[in-house]
């Protein structure tokens, strides 16, 4: 699906190709804990559909990362989370300005 959606996209369709995919990941059951814990410091259920589901948050996850594996000169990976927790903002933050200058883009 990728390699199609590339060529439509790309070739056919003459899009611009973006310089710079930075795709933040986040294991799936951190991303889940996340939205479950802002749904109870609210007081309301927050999330979508999409969210409250972890099946589907997997399936994102392993997508995501996949297109890091099969075009790593478009698609860059960062690590939002160690292990379980996720990281503080601010690291989150300066890892990001790190690879804008990294890629020219600072």
């Amino acid at each position: 699906f990728f390699m199609w959606d590339e060529h439509l996209e790309f070739n056919l369709l003459g899009l611009p190709r973006p310089s710079l995919n930075l795709v933040l990941l986040m294991p799936a059951v951190v991303a889940k804990a996340l939205t479950d814990e802002r749904a109870a410091a609210t007081g309301h259920n927050a999330r979508d559909i999409h969210e409250s589901n972890l099946s589907h948050l997997r399936a994102a996850e392993r997508t995501y990362r996949e297109l890091c594996i099969l075009y790593p000169d478009y698609f860059i990976p960062l690590e939002c989370a160690a292990g379980d927790q996720p990281l503080p903002i601010e690291q989150i933050q300066s890892r990001i300005q790190g690879l804008m200058v990294r890629y020219g883009y600072a």
